[in-house]
């Protein structure tokens, strides 16, 4: 009786566990997104002011 009652109980377990990290797993990749989207910016900002000083000085 406590075997059968325990064994959904640990698959149950488990099977939060693995949406748990399906969850995380998004959470992860929009960080890193927004990682390279920040970097992404910041070089365009770099190229366009570099382009702005070129033509100004032309």
């Amino acid at each position: 009786m406590f075997g059968e009652s325990r064994c959904p109980a640990r698959s149950g377990n488990q099977a939060n566990e693995k949406s748990a990290n399906l969850l995380d797993r998004p959470a992860y990749y929009l960080l890193l997104l927004l990682y390279i989207k920040s970097i992404v910016s910041l070089l365009y900002q770099q190229f366009y002011t570099l382009t702005w000083t070129i033509m100004k000085e032309i």
